[in-house]
């Protein structure tokens, strides 16, 4: 079962955070869902960190944490 397949109008924002090294799950799966989310017209955001693979360490880390409390602050916290 692909999660394409469950793609609707009604599913909730989706950040997507993928490494462009990724050799267990290939960037293009994200760029896959990306585009059905925006068909979708569900709030979506796909971050690319340059030069990593699967999981983060470090910077690319505190990258992914960044971009992911953000995103949580402008679509699912309560104003």
């Amino acid at each position: 079962m692909s999660p394409l397949l469950a793609v609707s109008a009604d599913d909730s924002p989706a950040l997507l955070i993928a490494g462009d090294q990724d050799t267990l799950v290939p960037i293009w799966h994200s760029e896959k869902i990306l585009a059905a989310f925006e068909a979708a017209g569900v709030p979506t955001g796909l971050v690319t960190i340059e030069g990593a693979g699967h999981g983060f360490a470090g910077d690319d880390m505190a990258r992914a944490v960044s971009e992911t409390v953000g995103w949580f602050q402008r679509h699912l916290a309560a104003d």
